[in-house]
């Protein structure tokens, strides 16, 4: 597996050492410009070596990187948009089969909710969704710009649906305080993926610069989304070398669920997205004793109901904190601006197995209950007559019921690719928890009952805050299947000859 990087290509007559000895490409015929080169040297430096900067020592990268030099485009009359660089991209990622991307590049052009997606998104998705090839954007530098007509959002093709964009932070993890740059382009997003950019990243600002690797080794200082997004992709193609295997539905669902959330983190969604990304996800593969996280990785088809038990420790008496997230890839229809996914997966979180609903019986007008359905008090309304539901009770997780309607799920964003949810549960409200995941189609706005698999997803943490509890150790005896992921066997894997583990 390999990392492409779509730029102004890498400054080869500079070249010094080894810092660049990776393949290159030329795909445009005109002659390099050198600003191009310093910025496509420098995309390319973030994505091989992350952040680093004058005397610090740069780690082997952890993937094998391809530089395509696209800029400056050739002249072509009437492509104002950059579509035969779109094309260059679309080949080249068909051609050699490149899993993930680097996009520090496109049209200016901001995202509008009404319009049909421009063809950057829409056929990026589409090959994303074919492939599964994840697209890691730059979400632009326009933020400062005029909010009223929206020039501020994200620029295409930061709005893809099956993509991920990234915005600009002053300071990287975990430095504090930080904050967006002011530069850094906003949501929301298009329908489909309304929180865009899905995070933030460093990317320098008028206080702190961003060191732009060149390639004999000095820098350059400067600041931009565009160097944002490497550094993310930096971090998850170090990612890919620590787990036993992945897809783009897990890269983009660690994106979002270990992202740092900052204060007033609902407010700042359109700011920020679900918050700063982290530099690298080492460490956070560790788990500390009151934590542990989870990773399901499935597909779904239409008229399914998987059902995935959530672990959780021993009865205790301490609340534990559940975060859930849900990366999934979608089928698009750039034909409708606001029914532009296809697919959406509905979760249910059923905290405990024996807790049910009482319905009484016909003609009477008691309220329903909520009881034990091994307790005394459930047994006595059983014998009465009284109905318990067929399945436990449901904790919300969104604002729409289960079997809403296609309106009241695009409203409740049911439609978006990435989902995050938090939720507390307190001692004694659950016991065997699970997560239910039905899938509802649509086409043309309309329920869609043509089969289709959807692949997804699935990161649970489980946290007692008080660290009362040895969560990890507790969830590790109790659920013997569960294995910690074996990270010096998987960089070795990558190493060798053997297959890739990328699904």
């Amino acid at each position: 597996m390999s990392v492409a990087v779509f730029d102004g290509g890498v400054d080869t007559a500079r070249r010094a050492g080894s810092l660049f000895s990776i393949p290159t490409h030329d795909l445009t015929t005109e002659a390099p410009d050198q600003g191009e080169l310093d910025h496509g040297t420098g995309v390319t430096g973030a994505v091989l070596y992350g952040l680093v900067g004058p005397g610090e020592q740069a780690s082997a990268p952890p993937l094998p990187v391809e530089s395509y030099r696209v800029l400056p485009a050739p002249q072509i009359p009437g492509d104002l948009e950059g579509y035969w660089v779109l094309d260059q991209i679309k080949d080249a990622v068909e051609t050699k089969g490149h899993r993930l991307v680097n996009l520090s590049l496109g049209p200016t052009l901001a995202v509008e909710d009404d319009m049909e997606p421009n063809r950057w998104t829409s056929e990026l998705d589409q090959l994303a969704w074919e492939k599964d090839v994840l697209f890691v954007v730059a979400a632009g530098n326009d933020g400062h710009q005029d909010q009223i007509t929206g020039l501020h959002r994200v620029q295409v093709p930061a709005d893809m649906a099956n993509g991920m964009a990234v915005g600009a932070c002053d300071a990287p993890a975990p430095e504090k305080p930080w904050a967006r740059a002011t530069y850094s382009s906003m949501g929301p997003g298009r329908h489909g993926a309304r929180v865009q950019p899905l995070g933030v990243q460093f990317g320098g600002s008028d206080n702190r610069m961003f060191n732009v690797l060149r390639a004999d080794g000095s820098f350059l200082e400067a600041s931009g989304t565009s160097f944002a997004a490497p550094v993310t992709t930096h971090a998850l193609a170090d990612l890919v070398t620590r787990l036993p295997r992945v897809n783009s539905s897990v890269l983009r669902a660690f994106a979002a669920h270990f992202a740092e959330r900052p204060r007033n983190h609902v407010k700042l969604r359109d700011e920020v997205g679900y918050g700063r990304q982290p530099v690298t996800f080492a460490d956070l593969l560790e788990c500390a004793p009151n934590e542990a996280h989870v990773l399901y990785v499935d597909e779904i088809e239409r008229g399914d109901l998987l059902g995935y038990q959530v672990p959780v420790p021993a009865p205790t008496s301490s609340d534990v904190q559940i975060h859930l997230t849900l990366a999934y890839a979608s089928p698009v229809d750039p034909t409708q601006p606001t029914e532009y996914t296809s697919a959406s997966l509905e979760l249910v979180l059923r905290p405990h197995h024996r807790i049910h609903t009482f319905t009484p019986p016909k003609g009477r007008t008691d309220k329903k209950q909520i009881l034990d359905i091994g307790s005394t008090a459930a047994r006595s309304l059983l014998a009465q007559g009284w109905t318990p539901s067929q399945e436990p009770v449901a904790k919300t997780l969104g604002a729409a019921k289960t079997g809403a309607s296609e309106a009241q799920l695009r409203d409740s964003g049911k439609w978006e690719t990435v989902r995050h949810f938090r939720v507390t549960l307190k001692a004694g409200e659950f016991e065997l928890p699970r997560l239910e995941l039905s899938y509802v189609a649509r086409r043309s706005g309309a329920l869609d009952n043509s089969p289709t698999k959807i692949p997804f997803a699935l990161l649970i943490s489980v946290v007692d805050d008080s660290g009362r509890t040895d969560v990890y150790d507790s969830i590790r005896a109790r659920f013997g299947p569960l294995r910690p992921v074996q990270r010096a066997r998987a960089r070795v894997q990558m190493r060798s000859a053997s297959s890739s583990h990328w699904y």
